[in-house]
């Protein structure tokens, strides 16, 4: 989840804006991932010309390394979608709490699992 939908979220929920304390434990919680890129990437420089077979030869391999980080992808966004479903199971609890009052405790228990 992105900071800007954790923010829409939070004031869906809340009913108004997070404040900064509640924003840095939300991050420390891993509730959504910061915006800005940590550290920038170094420019890339250009290889130098090869000739066409030796490209030819390189496909394979590098076809090979686009795999593992494809599944790597992948696996990130199932974490990702995991974490936001719990934060999302959670947030519900806490509305129907407050709704609710403790009134439906079935309701609570099914959340809860």
């Amino acid at each position: 989840m992105t900071k800007a939908d954790w923010l829409d979220f939070f004031e869906a929920i809340n009913g108004r804006s997070a404040t900064e304390e509640e924003i840095a434990a939300a991050l420390a919680a891993g509730e959504f991932q910061d915006d800005a890129p940590a550290v920038e990437a170094a420019p890339v420089q250009e290889a130098p010309a090869q000739p066409a077979f030796a490209n030819a030869q390189e496909t394979p391999a590098q076809e090979a390394q686009t795999q593992p980080t494809f599944a790597g992808a992948q696996e990130a966004q199932q974490q990702r979608l995991l974490r936001v479903h719990k934060t999302h199971k959670r947030k519900l609890l806490l509305q129907m709490l407050r709704q609710h009052n403790l009134n439906q405790p079935l309701q609570v228990l099914k959340l809860l699992q």
